[in-house]
């Protein structure tokens, strides 16, 4: 983001090439945080507003426009389903967060699996079937599965006591990450709904492939770097 004043930062969408390395800038002081590429060129994101929050659609040259705007709401973490049609989000109101699927073209937002807890960071899994999210209705942060349609029941993904966060779908299953003996570990989360453990070197052996996000058939390492606690302690900015 950019630095207006000294109590002020703004967001705006950039674009980084995993092969050629450049960054080109999609808005300009548009206040968009949170995107998600829709597979169409286009992204769906978060746009600040006075006090609150909407879901936007941000096109390849930077135009946005409003999907949602709740009075008293606030959006986070949209999500595209594989086929491009709907948007997976997580809503605040009325003291809670919780889950919401609507149209990519704006519409009614039909909440999934209701009750009185925090859901978020929802992502789509199972070819867009089922929805995976973040909740505590357990008391815990754990992820849970429910179908991707209003009211629908959800189900236990995992069972950690320390909590399990930040589901990405993979190929097979989805990612999903907890805090071991030295710092957040990646697990692996199965179609049976068993957490496996990722060993050392995992992400060095790890590939994404780059034509996920753009036209290219080369592929592009992750690579792990070391845990240091100092460095959550240090400051983030200096003035």
């Amino acid at each position: 983001g950019d630095y207006w004043n000294s109590y002020e930062f703004v967001a705006d969408i950039y674009e980084r090439d995993l092969i050629t390395r450049k960054t080109r800038r999609i808005t300009r002081g548009a206040r968009v945080h949170n995107p998600d590429y829709s597979g169409a060129g286009d992204f769906f994101a978060v746009q600040n507003i006075s006090a609150s929050n909407r879901l936007v659609r941000v096109s390849p040259n930077g135009v946005v426009r409003i999907l949602a705007e709740v009075p008293g709401g606030l959006f986070a973490d949209p999500r595209t389903s594989p086929d491009g049609s709907r948007i997976t989000v997580a809503f605040h109101t009325n003291g809670r967060w919780g889950v919401r699927i609507c149209s990519t073209n704006g519409g009614a937002i039909l909440e999934v699996a209701r009750g009185a807890w925090n859901d978020i960071q929802p992502v789509w899994i199972s070819n867009g079937s089922t929805i995976a999210f973040t909740s505590d209705r357990d008391g815990i942060y754990n992820i849970w599965t429910a179908p991707a349609r209003p009211g629908a029941s959800a189900t236990r993904a995992t069972s950690d006591d320390v909590g399990v966060l930040d589901p990405a779908p993979v190929d097979g299953g989805y990612l999903v990450s907890t805090v071991g003996a030295k710092g957040f570990e990646f697990r692996r989360v199965t179609s049976d709904a068993s957490p496996a453990y990722t060993p050392p070197g995992f992400l060095e052996k790890w590939h994404v492939r780059t034509n996920a996000l753009a036209p290219y058939r080369r592929t592009a390492t992750i690579r792990e770097g070391g845990y240091a606690p100092i460095k959550t302690a240090l400051p983030r900015w200096w003035l």
